[in-house]
């Protein structure tokens, strides 16, 4: 998605982090994941806009402040409240929030514009 696609008006940013455990095997999890933000939320109604992947490697001397703890971030906008509550709530979420959640460290990060 080109930056000019953006949506106009996305307010409600939600954010999520996922830790994979210390046995896991990454990259298959990974992919797993990564695989599965594709076909069950990015098509969710209501997502605005939904980016993912591994952390990027920025952190430097001068940057210390930046956390890669972390295995795979994603990002989704959505117009509302309405919208964030309408997608926790459905199925491909929810079916998505049981695997991945159990599995997992989540960390979640909302906020608004």
């Amino acid at each position: 998605m080109r930056f000019t696609d953006w949506p106009a008006a996305a307010p409600f940013v939600h954010v999520v982090l996922f830790k994979l455990p210390e046995d896991a095997p990454v990259d298959e999890a990974r992919d797993e994941l990564e695989h599965e933000i594709a076909t069950l939320l990015e098509h969710v109604p209501g997502v605005e806009s939904l980016w993912y992947g591994p952390p990027a490697d920025t952190r430097t001397s001068k940057r210390g402040m930046v956390d890669a703890d972390y295995d795979v971030g994603l990002l989704v906008l959505f117009r509302d409240r309405e919208a964030l509550d309408a997608y926790l709530k459905h199925p491909d979420h929810e079916t998505f929030a049981e695997k991945w959640d159990d599995y997992c460290t989540v960390r979640v990060f909302d906020f608004e514009h």
